[in-house]
Formats: structure tokens, C-alpha cells, sequence
């Protein structure tokens, strides 16, 4: 896990790559981090900390996929 530092107010919270919306490719960046085959910005981080804890990890990747999936909706 790592401690995130930066906020950026402009992005959504689950919206890793910045696009617009929450979806599957938001979904395997997080899950490319989790596997340490992709570093992201700490903006990425930020947008990936579903849980909103400060640290990215496992949990945010399982709560971002079921928000892909429809069974959890992330808080605004």
C-alpha cells in the first residue's frame, strides 16, 4: 500500500484514468497496480482510493470491480 498525498477535487473517486466515467479500464489499471505491473500517478492513486482511506490496495481493487459490476456503488 501506498499513502496518498495528493487531492485533486476535479475527478471522480473510481475514475483512475481520468475519463469521465467508472469503467472497466479503470477497473484493470487499479488491478495492474495491485500486481505491481503498472505504476500510476498520484492522481491515479487518489482517484483509485475507493474506500476513501488514504491507501490504495486489494480492497480498493475488489470494491472498484464490483462497482463495475453494479453490486457496490462508490460514495460521491
Amino acid at each position: 500500500p501506498v499513502t496518498i498525498k495528493v487531492t485533486d477535487a476535479s475527478s471522480k473517486i473510481g475514475d483512475v484514468d481520468a475519463s469521465g466515467k467508472v469503467d472497466a479500464k479503470d477497473y484493470l489499471l487499479l488491478k495492474r497496480y495491485c500486481l505491481r505491473t503498472l505504476e500510476l500517478t498520484d492522481n491515479q492513486l487518489r482517484r483509485g482510493d475507493i474506500d476513501q482511506n488514504k491507501t490504495v490496495n486489494s480492497k480498493d481493487y475488489a470494491l472498484l470491480k464490483r462497482a463495475c459490476l453494479g453490486t457496490y456503488k462508490i460514495a460521491d
